[in-house]
């Protein structure tokens, strides 16, 4: 009877290890978009406040900085997605009645921290896609046809596992934001002076030992992040590119010295130029004042001005 009882015991300790171990598992593997979407019904949400997520329920660690009025939020970080073939054929909540997905405007869509390895084809669909969030997943390439989402002003794909960047991406002038930071990739062909009215440039933390002299061509730049690579020079063309914001070589370790030129002499981002081999003293005046500056958005701490460049090549600071 003893032994019958503790049969039954151990059989029912491994019947639930069992189970407990395929659960595991699932989590692990992930789940498919469509399979989440079938038992968690998708909602669209509005801005109602610039840079703020009020009422939009995405992560902390989801960004707010491209928020504008109006933009529409579908948030899916953090969801344990694998799979997110069939996105574009998505039925979406969207102002309390049930839309296509391909029919809300101003869209953007956060997939950050999830499994997702591979770009379906049908993404290019999504031409009403504004800004498109990939970080933290399992990137190892990223797939050319993303360059045929005609409307995407920004893409992100840090904290991956990516080597290279498709040329067909600098292809897509309409963009504003790219940021493949934390990642593996070793050189930027020219063709990314293509993307004329890029303002936020992120490659931090990659391995990067040279940058193409068409950074030149970027007139628009805001941030610049290069740090943590393995450079040894900038370009000098780059000397021209009048920055607003900030500039970061720094974590450089072999970068010794900066290029000059009417952009960074005139600019009034801060340069940060800590763990490189820069020495401030050998720096022209005008560009060592700039390594000693402040980010010129911020007054104690706080984001409050946005700077402008007028025609005649003057500085605006508006308080936001």
């Amino acid at each position: 009877m003893k032994k019958r009882f503790l049969f039954r015991l151990c059989t029912s300790l491994v019947s639930l290890l069992l189970i407990s171990f395929t659960s595991f598992g699932h989590d692990v593997h992930g789940i498919a978009l469509m399979d989440y979407a079938r038992k968690h019904p998708l909602k669209i949400y509005t801005v109602t406040v610039s840079q703020k997520k009020e009422g939009i329920p995405i992560t902390e660690t989801d960004q707010t900085n491209n928020f504008a009025l109006g933009n529409k939020i579908l948030p899916l970080s953090d969801k344990g997605l694998k799979d997110i073939r069939g996105i574009s054929k998505l039925i979406v909540e969207y102002n309390g009645q049930e839309t296509p997905i391909t029919e809300v405007p101003d869209l953007q869509i956060f997939l950050n921290r999830n499994e997702i390895s591979e770009i379906p084809k049908e993404l290019s669909q999504l031409d009403n896609v504004i800004f498109i969030y990939f970080n933290e997943n399992r990137f190892k390439e990223v797939a050319p046809h993303i360059a045929g989402m005609e409307s995407l002003l920004g893409m992100y794909f840090s904290g991956n596992d990516i080597s290279t960047v498709p040329t067909e991406i600098f292809g897509m002038k309409q963009l504003k934001k790219l940021e493949f930071a934390n990642n593996r990739i070793e050189q930027l062909p020219e063709e990314l002076g293509n993307l004329t009215k890029l303002y936020h440039l992120k490659f931090c933390g990659n391995k990067l030992r040279t940058l193409p002299e068409s950074m030149g061509n970027l007139t628009s730049l805001r941030v610049v992040d290069f740090s943590d690579n393995y450079l040894t020079y900038v370009p000098e063309s780059f000397a021209d590119v009048f920055i607003f914001y900030v500039l970061r070589p720094n974590g450089n370790k072999d970068l010794a010295t900066l290029p000059t030129g009417p952009g960074f002499a005139a600019m009034p981002a801060r340069i940060e130029i800590q763990g490189t081999a820069i020495d401030p003293s050998k720096l022209p005046p005008e560009i060592r004042e700039r390594t000693e500056a402040d980010d010129p958005r911020y007054e104690n701490g706080v984001k409050t001005y946005r700077i402008e460049r007028t025609s005649s090549g003057g500085i605006i600071k508006t308080r936001l």
